[in-house]
């Protein structure tokens, strides 16, 4: 007898012409684990006219003609600052270390750390929930503090996260089917000693597969006190997608 090897997603391919392929569905494995590690592309030049594309079922979201930007090195590791002490990993790129819980059903961000600035959250923010099917929705409020210039900041805010379309992804790295999008609409306001200072909006899209513990692409909107300050986006290296991690193996006759 001889084996093969066949992927699960392979399997699944053979049978598509006779069952639907069922929503795709975020999972533990879209979570990130220590010592995994990506390719970044960061393109920070978008214009006012560009958008993250539509909401919905079967959708094709086409940015296979966005520039590719600067390139850097994404790496999770364990976390164990005493600053963050509600952080289990961390990933560390261009001189930025940022800080979350992956142990309770979610990628809960705590905040970053650089040679010049620093964010803690006491009350973190649940980026993304496991599991999350199409049309999936939450808030989660956060507060804590932003350091930077000498200044410290007293933040709160909340997030509207939703699971708002599925589809065909392309980045100038490769086209990817399957793919879950995640829109997160986060509010902020900061204080100093209890003054307002400033209020923002965030619009952040996640674009997932089911595999891989890291979005394949980023997309971001950026307002404060109502004025645009900037898009910009992010996408992995096609060689850190992961289309599978399942084998079995199967035999058969010589």
């Amino acid at each position: 007898m001889r084996h093969l090897y066949l992927n699960l997603l392979s399997i699944s391919i053979l049978f598509a012409g006779y069952t639907a392929h069922a929503q795709p569905s975020l999972t533990g494995q879209n979570l990130p684990n220590d010592g995994d590690s990506y390719t970044v592309y960061t393109n920070t030049n978008l214009s006012s006219g560009s958008n993250p594309g539509a909401s919905g079922s079967n959708v094709t979201w086409d940015f296979s003609s966005m520039g590719s930007g600067s390139s850097n090195s994404l790496i999770y590791s364990s976390a164990s600052s005493p600053d963050y002490p509600n952080a289990n990993i961390e990933f560390t790129t261009q001189s930025t270390s940022n800080y979350f819980d992956v142990l309770n059903n979610a990628y809960t961000y705590y905040g970053f750390s650089n040679a010049s600035a620093s964010s803690e959250f006491s009350d973190g923010q649940d980026q993304i929930r496991v599991p999350m099917a199409f049309n999936d929705n939450y808030t989660d409020p956060f507060s804590g503090t932003y350091v930077a210039f000498g200044q410290t900041l007293d933040r709160t805010g909340s997030l509207d996260v939703t699971y708002d379309g599925y589809g065909t992804l392309s980045t100038p790295q490769g086209t990817y089917s399957n793919i879950i999008r995640v829109r997160i609409v986060r509010t902020s306001s900061d204080e100093i000693s209890g003054q307002p200072i400033s209020n923002s909006v965030d619009s952040i899209y996640f674009w997932y597969n089911e595999y891989t513990g890291h979005p394949i692409m980023t997309y971001s909107i950026n307002y404060v006190d109502g004025s645009e300050q900037g898009r910009f986006a992010n996408y992995i290296d096609d060689a850190d997608v992961v289309l599978s991690t399942s084998k079995e193996s199967i035999e058969v006759p010589e």
